[in-house]
């Protein structure tokens, strides 16, 4: 298991540390003490966790987060001083991740980020949240032996997405896939709030994860996604409810 800490606090560097070695066995840590130190190891080494300190010399947590997703997939947990500039800033920025939205509080206790390890390295739990959004999709097969699906999407992330096909379809799992997203008007019922349609994602790369024909749903990962097709995402999920 390979960890990149990034923090400024020696103190903070060992017990972080220590949290890590104690919990996996054999775990190699590196360890960093600005963002732009950070960002050169990931650009040059792979790791299976990061964690960053939100207040370092040359950048915030936040912000830092958000290079880091260009060019790391893994978990990022935050640590940071419980002040409200933190919370809010996790809060409005970093609200649809929830490995970063977890913030641990320092001084970081063994309890709190065991727990995070747990949950994000050992069970392997996904990163990202999930909302609502309802709008019908047509996946193109990169195959040309597989005809084209028409299907209704369920939820979204920035991870992938919960899509529904009624009909038969020889989709399976691995296969490569490009995803696009019809426009459709929201719809109201007197019970239940509204769920907002969604038309910002054209011709995205994706994959089938899983495929379960017995309840017509099926799973897609996103292979890569533009700075446009997350932009629109954002501002969807900004306006949806959290699918749980």
């Amino acid at each position: 298991m390979e960890i990149l800490i990034a923090d400024t606090s020696k103190s903070g560097l060992v017990m972080t540390s220590e949290v890590f070695k104690d919990r996996i066995s054999g775990t190699i840590v590196t360890t960093c003490a600005t963002g732009r130190e950070c960002l050169e190891k990931v650009g040059k080494k792979k790791f299976d966790m990061i964690v960053i300190d939100f207040d370092l010399p040359d950048t915030d947590g936040v912000t830092l987060t958000k290079l880091l997703r260009a060019h790391f997939t893994g978990p990022i947990l935050i640590t940071a001083f419980p002040e409200e500039i933190v919370k809010k800033a996790i809060s409005d920025e970093l609200y649809a991740f929830i490995d970063s939205s977890m913030w641990i509080e320092k001084p970081v206790k063994f309890e709190s980020l065991s727990a995070k390890i747990d949950h994000f390295l050992i069970e392997k739990r996904r990163l990202h949240k999930r909302f609502m959004a309802k709008s019908k999709v047509t996946l193109t097969p990169a195959s040309s032996k597989i005809k084209k699906v028409e299907a209704t999407l369920l939820n979204l992330s920035f991870g992938g997405a919960l899509i529904e096909i009624a009909g038969k379809h020889s989709l399976k799992a691995g296969d490569s896939i490009i995803l696009q997203v019809h426009e459709e008007k929201a719809k109201k019922t007197k019970s239940v709030a509204p769920t907002p349609a969604f038309s910002g994602l054209d011709r995205v790369k994706a994959t089938i994860a899983w495929t379960d024909k017995r309840n017509a749903q099926t799973g897609i990962k996103f292979d890569k996604l533009s700075k446009v097709h997350e932009k629109n995402l954002e501002e969807l999920f900004r306006r949806s409810k959290e699918y749980t």
